[in-house]
This record gives structure tokens, sequence and C-alpha cells, in this order.
């Protein structure tokens, strides 16, 4: 197949400028927006936004869009209404089998820009990498790549650049999902067919994010087929899921709804969990999400759009608790309003909200509690898009008001003894303004620079000051240089001793003793194509230093204390790193290796005598392998994943006091835990289709040889006396066969 790269390279020789063209790109099967369509004209290229809206100025006679697994479309500039033009843009392959042989590199279309650290990944790359447990992941697809680390075996919680998981960002539809996981974080909350694109940040984003450390997933679900009533979805030996989509008004309003199920009980009965003498008969794995979605095109300038999203997870391990019920659950909504005011001038309000409720339920004879906590936001922002010659300026405001329940304990029957405790419920304010100027200096060099201003309230004001910058300069003509910086301000912390994404963290906004976290990252890379050999090329090295970070004192009272403050200590972070990352696609194979080399560290005062340590999610050495094998109707995919064990406080030796026997602590995450590496295998076979009706049916291996990687270590011995303190280690499944049957027509 012609390098899709090379394609975009040589049309941006064309020539120069002249009257604006501008519209929507959309997809003309389903009449879908299409955001990140490179529309390419007079030297210069750039992408449709993030609601598929493009605006270009050409005096070149043609304007060619481009985008991975789609025909490149060509608009005569002559053709075009004068100033405004929409363009539909057809699917390369419709059969799920050849869709699946043409997937391309979600990067390729960024190589010229100056985008850095940015990966854009298509509905079908989530569906194409290989899947765990027969269910095709977003966040999972992301841990695929290089400086992201899952944060434990199985986890979609992910370590990115050194950060912790709650520094990043996990948009849906613009609304902040507070946690991202099911079943201890071994699946993600999001349905993949409901997913119609995700653009994953690492560092040096655009000024318009705002609130978190460390990176961005900005998750859109899809749309809704205008054009034609459609149904897919899956049945499988863990989970079920379905997508229904039909327009309300051909050509102008459409529906989405899609649901999911899973019932990772039935694991416990065909997978070894723990060890042979572990019960398991009483664990509980279940858990739903349901989302939907609506478009209108109300006029040739507006288009409005209405979201939901709501999950719920029920959890018991007895390994974990014997007598501890967890249930947690988000809930999203979304309202946006897209306004042309003028051919060159594209405006977006949006209004969401958000809500993160969990609980735990604890049977303990007289004792029986049930403890609740939680955590909500409402947003209103409002982001414009300005296109002028060769300058695109976006800027905007934003509005979030923060609620936060720490906790409160009530009597689980009126059998119990336990008496009602309720924290005092926070809220804070955040607002934020950004401005940010995408200019293209000669014919080497693109330039992104950007500004935002952000202030937070809760019992006192903070205000974060927060530039942004990249720039691209072209060594070569398949060959780019890299740069970026970005500060960036969190105003809330999460102190938490799990990585398992479960309901048993504490979230902290900021007050008079706990400042706002920020962070300023550097970044450096080269990006490039090998024609000859069909090769993708990415390589960066980064530098970030971390101020006010909050981690807690050892043996720090965390639960339900009304002065938690006074339990933790500021301290700073620091992390660097390389990451590699190689793509080789043909006909027949898709491959793609990434490595990082990275180190993470903390200092606090008080903690570890004041001297830096390793933060938990530290991991040296990190390696993925991804390979599908395509061979007719057939797909066979491996994935092979390696990293070096994470850190943890372990006690390594004991002594007597006072008649009692004492355990001796390492420093803190002075004990590294054994080496992770996973083979996973799935094989998708494509049964015969008729006119309407497409299915396959994916058989998968999670953990092919069984290895048992290290989910979470700790000592257990008696309170008293820890003499006789044993070790253990708990690990996740070790084999598990799954098989899906999914269908779409």
């Amino acid at each position: 197949m012609r390098n899709l790269t090379l394609s975009i390279i040589g049309l941006i020789s064309a020539s120069a400028a002249g009257q604006s063209v501008c519209g929507y790109v959309k997809e003309a099967e389903t009449g879908e927006s299409m955001p990140g369509v490179v529309v390419v004209t007079g030297g210069r290229a750039s992408l449709s936004n993030d609601y598929g809206y493009y605006c270009v100025s050409v005096a070149s006679d043609t304007i060619y869009f481009v985008m991975a697994g789609y025909k490149t479309e060509k608009l005569a500039a002559s053709d075009a209404a004068h100033g405004r033009h929409d363009v539909a843009m057809s699917p390369l392959h419709t059969d799920l089998a050849e869709v699946t042989v043409h997937s391309q590199s979600p990067f390729r279309t960024e190589l010229a820009m100056a985008k850095m650290s940015k990966h854009s990944i298509s509905s079908i790359d989530i569906k194409n990498n290989a899947v765990m447990f027969g269910e095709a992941d977003a966040l999972k697809t992301l841990q695929c790549l290089p400086g992201v680390a899952s944060v434990a075996d199985g986890s979609v919680n992910m370590s990115v650049r050194g950060s912790s998981h709650d520094q990043n960002m996990i948009l849906l539809d613009e609304a902040t999902v507070y946690n991202p996981s099911h079943t201890m974080g071994i699946f993600s909350a999001f349905n993949p067919d409901a997913i119609q694109r995700v653009d994953f940040y690492k560092s040096g984003y655009s000024p318009k994010y705002g609130g978190k450390l460390a990176a961005v997933a900005d998750m859109r679900m899809k749309e809704g087929n205008n054009r034609h009533f459609g149904m897919e979805g899956s049945l499988g030996t863990i989970g079920s899921r379905i997508l229904v989509e039909t327009p309300i008004v051909k050509s102008v309003g459409s529906l989405m709804i899609a649901a999911r199920a899973g019932y990772g009980d039935f694991v416990n009965e065909v997978a070894d969990f723990a060890d042979d003498t572990y019960k398991h008969n009483d664990d509980v794995m279940r858990f739903y999400d349901l989302c939907a979605k609506t478009n209108w095109n109300i006029s040739a300038n507006d288009r409005i759009f209405a979201s939901a999203y709501t999950s719920h997870d029920k959890f018991k391990c007895e390994i974990l608790s014997q007598d501890n019920n967890q249930e947690w659950g988000n809930v999203t909504g979304t309202l946006r309003w897209n306004h042309i005011i003028s051919d060159e001038l594209f405006s977006n309000h949006t209004l969401t909200y958000s809500n993160y409720e969990y609980m735990q339920q604890q049977e303990m004879d007289v004792r029986d509690f049930e403890w609740k906590a939680g955590m909500g936001e409402l947003t209103y922002k409002a982001d414009f898009d300005h296109y002028k010659g060769k300058h695109h300026l976006t800027y905007g405001i934003g509005i979030e008001a923060h609620f936060y329940n720490p906790g409160q304990i009530d009597p689980l029957n009126a059998q119990s003894a336990m008496l009602p405790k309720h924290l005092k419920k926070r809220r804070m304010v955040t607002e934020g303004i950004y401005a940010n100027e995408e200019i293209k200096i000669g014919e080497k060099m693109d330039i992104s620079a950007g500004l935002r201003l952000s202030a937070a309230s809760e019992k006192r004001t903070y205000i974060g000051v927060e530039p942004r910058m990249a720039a691209s300069y072209a060594l070569a003509r398949t060959l780019y240089l890299k740069a970026s910086y970005a500060r960036t301000v969190q105003y809330d912390h999460m102190l938490t001793n799990s990585a398992m994404g479960m309901p048993t963290d504490i979230w902290l906004p900021i007050g008079k003793e706990v400042k706002p976290q920020s962070a300023n990252t550097f970044s450096l890379g080269l990006q490039s194509v090998i024609e000859p050999a069909n090769l993708e090329l990415y390589g960066e090295i980064y530098f970030k230093r971390m101020h006010q970070m909050v981690d807690y004192k050892d043996n720090a009272d965390l639960h339900m204390n009304e002065n938690v403050e006074d339990e933790v200590k500021e301290g700073e972070g620091r992390a660097a790193g390389l990451e590699t990352m190689v793509k080789y696609e043909n006909r027949w194979v898709t491959a793609q290796a990434s490595y990082t080399l990275s180190k993470a560290e903390r200092r606090a005062d008080e903690i570890n005598n004041g001297n830096w340590y390793y933060a938990t999610y530290d991991q040296k050495h990190n390696l993925a392998l991804n390979a599908t094998f395509h061979a007719g109707r057939n797909d066979f995919s491996v994935a092979f994943k390696y990293h070096t064990g994470g850190r943890a406080t372990m006690p390594y030796e004991t002594f007597m006091y006072d008649g009692v026997t004492l355990s001796v602590y390492t420093e803190r995450n002075g004990y590294k835990k054994p080496d992770f590496h996973r083979l996973d295998f799935s094989w998708i076979h494509t049964l015969k289709a008729t006119r309407r009706w497409k299915s396959q049916i994916i058989v998968a291996l999670y953990n092919c040889y069984g290895r048992k990687n290290a989910y979470s270590v700790f000592v257990k011995g008696d309170k008293w006396d820890m003499s006789d303190a044993k070790g253990y280690m708990i690990y996740l499944y070790q084999w598990v066969p799954s098989i899906t049957y999914s269908f779409k027509f």
C-alpha cells in the first residue's frame, strides 16, 4: 500500500495561498463528523478540529483531504461554494477483515506538524490491538505506546512519564471520568463499539486542557449514523455488548445507544486466581455501562449534541477481604453547541456534568457498616477556532465547580453497634482562560505557542500560569526534529495505597495546608518514515520536574480522618526517560514495537529522611511488542509485554522490643517487585458475510505461558508477634481462554 505520510508530504509541495475554503469533514456512510483529517493545500497541512471543522487558505487548484483508512478526497477550489464546502470521505473498505488489513498508524498524519507526544487512536486501531479476554479496549491500546506504563498487572490505570494515574485526565465527550476502570482495572469503563476516536497527549498539549499534571486521553463517542439503521455487538464468555444507531431525521439528526455487561465471576471457574488452596466460589466481579448520544444539524451553521454515560461495578474478592463488598459508578453528561460565527471563526459551547460515587460494606459481626464517598463537577466552557491565512488561533474560557464528599460511615443494619460519622463536604471552584496560535514559518518550521491562566478557590485562592509551546523543523523530506515545553497545574490530590482502580482512594482539594501541584516537562524528539522499508520511527527524550506533590507519612491514619492534611507531606518529584517506537506495515502484517527507559523519584520532608526515593510506579525498562498477521479471513495477533517490577515498602527483618517482636522496613519503596512479562494471543476468524450481515469469531488466550505476575505483595503475621510473618503475593489469572462472537449489520 502506498505510504500515507509520503503522500501527504508530496501533496504539500503543491503551491501557495489565496481565498479561504471552510466546512465540515464527514463520514460518507454515517454522516458523522471527522476530527483529525489532514487538509493539504498551498504547501501547508492542517487538521480538521475536534468537531470535524476545517478552514484553509488556498490558491492552488486542488485541496486534498487525507485520513488513514479512507480514500483521499480532492476538492477543486473553483468548484467550492464561495467560502464554504462540506466534504464526505469514504472508507477504503467496508468488509470487517479488509478494514483490519488496511488500518494505518495514527501518528503518520501529523508528521510535519508542531504536534509532539501525541497519538491519535481510531476505533479500528482499538479493535485491531490484540484483545484481552476477547474484549478490545481503548486504554489497553494506549498502554502499548512508549512512555505509558500499566501500574499493575492487567490494570487500565496508567503511569505516564513518571506521573501517578490520578494525574491523568480522562475525558469522555469532554466530561471527566474519575475512575475509568471496571473489575479491579481489568477492563476499562468504555464500550469499544461506542468510541469513535481517542486523542492521547503525553505532554506539550494545547492550553485548552487544564486541571491535570500529566497526560490527557480525550475520548469521543460515535455520533450515530444519520443515513441508515445499524447494529453491532458481541456475545462472549466474560462479557457482552450491543450498539444501536439510527437516523431520527435522515441526514439531520441521529441517535446512538450502546450497552455492555460483564460477568467476570465466570473467569473464576476457568482460571486459577491465587493458589490451589484458595476457594473463590463467593467472589463477585460484575459490571455494566450504558451510553447514548444524539446530534442535530439545526441549520447550516449550528449543530447540537447531547450525550450521557453511566457505569456501575460490584466487586468482592475473598483473598483481599472476606467480608468486604465494594461498589462504584460513574455518571457523565454533555450538552454541546457548535456554531459557525463566520467561515473563519468557529465556536463551541459545552456544558458537562460528572459524578463518581463509591462505597464499601463491611460485615463484622455487630460492627456492620457502610462507608460512602464521592466527588463530582459541573463545567461550562467556550472554545473558539479562528483561521486567518497561515495562522490558526484557538482561545477560550471555562469555569468548573467541584464537589467532594470525603467519606461517611453509617450502620448497615439496626443490630450494628457502629455509630454514624460524616466528614465535612468540601467545594472548590476553578476558572481558566487560554489562547494558542499555530503558524508556519518558512517552508521548514511549524510553531505552536500558547498560555493558560487558571485559578482555584476553596479556603484560599491560588493562581496558575501555564505556558505551552511546541516546534517542528524539517531536517529532511521525511525527517523532523521536534521540541516542546509545558507547564501544568493540578488543584487536587489523590492519596492511595492501591493501583487497582478500586474505591479506596482519598481525594483532597487545595486548602490552607495543601497547595496546587505543578510540573514542568521538556521533550525533544525525532520522527521519520523510511519509505523503502515501510518503517515509521519515533524517538523522544523527556525530563519532568514536579512540585507540591503530596505523600502520606509513615503510619499515617487516612481513613475517615477529619484532619487528614496533618497526615501528609508536600514534596517534589522528578522523572526522565527515553522513548522509542517502530512500526512496520504491509498487506500481510502490521507490527509495532515500543521501548522506554525511564526513572521516577519523589522526595518529601520527614519521609525517607528527606532523601529521594523511588515512586511506586517506577519501571526502569518497559517493552511492548504487538503483531497482527493477516491471512484471508483470519487475523492472528500476539502481544508481549515486559517491564521491570514496580516498588513497594516491605519489612525485611524483625527485632524484639519490650517483649514484642516488631518489623524493620525498607526505605520508602525500597523493595523492587518481581519483573513482569506476559504473552497474549488472539485469533479473529471472519465468517462469510451476506449483503448486510457481517460476523466474526474471536478466540483469545490471556497469559499464554501462565506467568504469575505480582499484582500485590504484602507481609502477614500476628499484630504483636511478627517473628512468624510470611510474605505473600497476589497475582491475577494464569491461563484465561475466552471466545466471543461479534456481529454487525
